[in-house]
């Protein structure tokens, strides 16, 4: 059959051979038919069908192992990214935009700063001129006639010092309005400073917060470990023994069980604890980068404050220098200017006051959003508080298991303790019924057997070792068998001296009284008392001999 199917040629794309293919197919069947007619015989497949199409091509070398790439490009290892990857990511890419904007405000306040020295260095060709005018004009007064002609351009006296009024109390609104305005901007930079180090007291708090809540994780994994390990010798001890009761069976599996779950629970907890400690670092971090950016500010407006306290300066001197110029007028008569010079002087000013408007402008901007800044930075705080308070819960919440868990523990060794002093009880009164029943006579017993006197008491598991608490199997687990052997032989009290009179007053203590046994347990000593029963019984059937006979 598997010959027959490999002869079969391939496919041409549309499922089924071509017809030609088919007939010598045929006539190769029918021969090979007539010869296992001939000789007798027939051949059964015995091999197992084939359940697809696809194995039984791939069985004969028709196709090959395909791999998907779009496997290969959706679930690769490379764009498989985790959420803290892309939560750094995020964040260097915040940074970046930050770095930028603070590059071109810092460029934007170097410009302010070139136009006001521009704009001192006109003001102060403006004062030298106008003084060298008045130092001219002293000695010399010189007054512009008017032309014989009409012309429309001219304006008389009158008008020219009504104008230079207008624009004098112009300007002292002007000042006004940039020293109210300078006042608001020195509130803001002080609101700014506050807000700065209530968000750095904050952050030294979080920090702190962040500290102790590591602590505690770290000391909850550690009492996890130490929970896990205590369960893992109680697995241990529950194979080996277990000759138990079904009930304490079934109540040490429900403790254990209900430990693990616990134990379950208290690492879901720490690891929200801990993706939670991850986001507040972030913020943290976030918040460091709108307090930097806040600084910055701060500085950007404390420069703008200077440059505008340096043009109310200058505006104070122009306006004294054109008070003067005012009183020199009406005292001397007045001094008259060209009509170019009276223009050229009103375009200065009106440029310096609109410099001014539009740098107070910049400045009350860079304070809005300044203020945008603060109010973000406050939100996100809030929501650090709010994230930090729930993990504050939690992690009591965790606490609380913690000591649930432990009070369970407890309760298990109380009744792991229980048992084994059940366990010595019921083991002490099986001894004592095994030597009430099997009577004074004991046989010869290897050295590896328990010594039991008369008294039914057992020799061996008075002096053996004592068994060990969990607390002392954890101790040996971390310090090790050597060491914690040294501490114990360090530790162990001196045994007691005993001498062989005290020996045998204490085993006389316990031996039933009898009148025939006492001569021979005198002459015999410490041979035992179980010899002593045996002479008896001899000494007794002697006497009963002569009797019967």
């Amino acid at each position: 059959m598997e010959e027959r199917l490999t002869e079969a040629p391939v496919s041409n794309g549309g499922g089924f051979p071509p017809p030609e293919t088919v007939a010598p197919k045929c006539e190769t069947l029918a021969p090979e038919s007539e010869e296992v007619r001939y000789n007798g015989r027939v051949e059964i497949d015995t091999s197992a069908p084939f359940e697809s199409v696809k194995e039984a091509v791939d069985r004969f070398g028709g196709s090959a192992v395909w791999n998907s790439q779009l496997k290969q490009l959706f679930f690769s290892k490379k764009n498989v990214q985790e959420p803290e990857d892309l939560e750094v990511s995020i964040l260097s890419d915040q940074t970046a935009q930050l770095e930028k904007d603070l590059i071109i405000k810092e460029r934007e306040t170097l410009e302010v700063l070139k136009e006001l020295e521009s704009a001192k260095k006109i003001v102060a060709d403006l004062k030298s001129k106008i003084q060298k005018e008045t130092s001219c004009e002293e000695p010399n007064p010189r007054k512009v006639h008017p032309l014989d002609e009409p012309d429309p351009e001219s304006i008389p006296q009158d008008a020219q010092c009504s104008n230079v009024l207008n624009e004098l109390n112009r300007a002292k609104l002007n000042l006004n309005q940039t020293t109210s305005d300078l006042a608001a901007i020195r509130a803001s930079i002080d609101l700014l400073n506050c807000s700065i180090e209530k968000e750095k007291i904050l952050l030294e708090e979080t920090k702190h917060k962040l500290s102790n809540n590591t602590t505690m994780i770290s000391s909850l994994e550690k009492e996890l470990n130490i929970a896990t390990e205590k369960l893992r010798l109680l697995t241990d001890q529950k194979g080996d023994e277990k000759n138990n009761d079904d009930e304490k069976s079934l109540v040490s599996s429900k403790e254990i069980n209900e430990m693990t779950l616990e134990i379950d629970r208290i690492k879901e907890v720490t690891n929200s604890a801990q993706s939670e400690i991850v986001h507040l670092t972030a913020e943290i971090e976030q918040t460091k980068a709108s307090i930097k950016t806040a600084e910055i500010r701060c500085l950007a407006a404390r420069k703008m404050e200077e440059a505008a306290k340096e043009a109310e300066a200058i505006a104070l001197t122009e306006i004294k220098a054109l008070l003067s110029s005012d009183n020199l007028e009406n005292t001397d008569g007045g001094v008259t200017l060209t009509l170019e010079e009276y223009d050229s002087l009103n375009q200065k000013a009106q440029e310096a006051l609109e410099g001014s408007r539009k740098k107070v402008e910049a400045a009350m901007c860079e304070v809005d959003e300044a203020n945008r800044s603060k109010l973000e930075t406050l939100k996100k705080l809030e929501e650090a508080r709010l994230e930090a308070k729930a993990s504050r819960q939690a992690l009591e919440e965790a606490l609380k298991r913690v000591e649930a868990a432990n009070e369970g523990k407890l309760d298990v060794e109380e009744s792991l303790r229980k048992w084994h002093c059940q366990k010595k009880a019921s083991h002490g009164l099986q001894t004592s019924d095994k030597f009430k029943k099997h009577g004074p006579y004991h046989g010869n017993r290897d050295s590896k057997s328990k010594v039991a006197d008369v008294n039914e008491l057992d020799m061996d598991s008075e002096e053996g070792e004592p068994t060990l608490s969990i607390g002392q199997i954890l101790s040996m687990k971390l310090t090790g068998p050597d060491v914690y052997g040294k501490l114990v032989w360090e530790r162990r009290p001196e045994s007691p001296k005993v001498s062989l009179g005290q020996m045998l007053n204490r085993k006389q203590r316990y031996v039933p009284h009898s009148h025939g046994a006492d001569k021979k347990r005198k002459k015999f000593g410490f041979v035992g008392a179980g010899f002593s029963v045996l002479l008896a019984k001899h000494q007794r059937s002697k006497k009963k001999r002569p009797s019967l006979g």
